[in-house]
């Protein structure tokens, strides 16, 4: 299992399985997790081309965002926010190859996707409202990225 920053979220393989954390199931030492999501569940038919990495949520709370290593895109969930239940809304191609982390800007309007094995960084507009991805807009050169970060 693999815990995944201060988001709130875990990814567990090889089940590619996404937790989020249960609310009222806090106590003052240990957070549960519940199971919301499989990858499998995304669309991706062959196994081979689910290779998770990085979970994101929208800063609206909205939308759930994964990278895929395997099949190189993005998977779209939009997030229901009283069961946490996760639906499908889009797979977005990344721009380059295998996205080892993504970021998605403050404003909740740009995401950043760092792509280890083509050494690039890719920009995707990000609508807030549908949660859905647009094509790359741009893409920067850049050697083994491997953390995005927005300054405060």
């Amino acid at each position: 299992m693999h815990r995944c920053r201060d988001v709130g979220h875990w990814l567990s393989q090889p089940k590619d399985e996404v937790g989020l954390p249960c609310p009222i199931a806090r106590s003052t030492h240990t957070l549960h997790f519940h199971r919301v999501a499989r990858l499998a569940d995304a669309g991706c038919v062959e196994q081979h081309h689910r290779i998770a990495s990085e979970i994101e949520v929208h800063p609206n709370g909205k939308f759930v965002y994964g990278s895929n290593r395997g099949h190189d895109s993005i998977a779209v969930y939009s997030r229901d926010a009283a069961t946490g239940k996760l639906t499908f809304v889009q797979h977005a191609p990344c721009g380059g190859k295998v996205p080892r982390h993504f970021a998605i800007d403050p404003s909740g309007k740009w995401m950043l996707i760092g792509h280890q094995d083509s050494n690039t960084i890719s920009v995707l507009a990000l609508d807030p409202e549908k949660g859905t991805l647009g094509e790359p807009t741009g893409t920067v050169s850049a050697p083994k990225p491997i953390c995005l970060l927005f300054a405060k």
